[in-house]
């Protein structure tokens, strides 16, 4: 064998092996940059699903403990029941599309559940009642800024009266409204664990 072909072989054996190197370097960046795209998406991914399960256990919660001082007899939760279901309602309404994109089954299960529950008080409520609660809220609270305090009670007695007529009118079952919402605190913190 003659020293130039030895030459030649070695140097062509050389260059293969420099340039099946470059390719396993190339594959192995696309491999990474895949990977690494994948790992972007699975962390916006669990920031949305997270955001959104955490603010239904909020608000699942809230409904829980307002409804327990309202059934307890506290006045001031009926008042923010009647105040915040329509409000509550909406915002559950926003966090949804998250819910159904990235959370269990069950979860989804327990938020459509708990915004049908929340859906026919939210509709019943009487906008031009709720704007009537507004104004005598406003009216009291110039009552006590003016130190008018028989104003102010006479405002405030009215507006309690206005938010018993729409809590009245919106027909709520709290029961039912508790258990929804403790339905929708489990299935998310089961989601959020990964017990799905």
């Amino acid at each position: 064998m003659s020293p130039e072909i030895v030459a030649i072989a070695s140097v062509l054996s050389s260059a293969a092996i420099a340039g099946c190197g470059l390719v396993l370097n190339f594959m192995n960046g696309a491999k990474q940059r895949d990977h690494e795209a994948r790992q972007s998406y699975e962390q916006r991914a669990w920031e949305q699903k997270s955001g959104a399960l955490f603010g239904l256990i909020r608000h699942a919660n809230y409904l829980d403990d307002t409804v327990t001082a309202a059934s307890n007899g506290d006045p001031h939760a009926w008042e923010e029941l009647a105040i915040s279901i329509p409000e509550t309602h909406d915002e559950l309404l926003g966090i949804r599309p998250e819910i159904v994109a990235f959370a269990s089954h069950q979860c989804q299960v327990a938020l459509n559940e708990l915004l049908e529950c929340l859906r026919s008080p939210a509709r019943l409520y009487d906008p031009v009642l709720m704007v009537r609660v507004g104004d005598a809220r406003h009216a009291k609270e110039a009552g006590i800024d003016s130190l008018n305090f028989e104003l102010a009670a006479n405002q405030r007695a009215e507006e309690r009266r206005l938010l018993q007529e729409a809590m009245d009118g919106a027909g709520v079952d709290l029961v039912e409204l508790k258990a929804r919402a403790v339905s929708a605190v489990n299935a998310s913190r089961a989601s959020v664990r990964g017990e799905e």
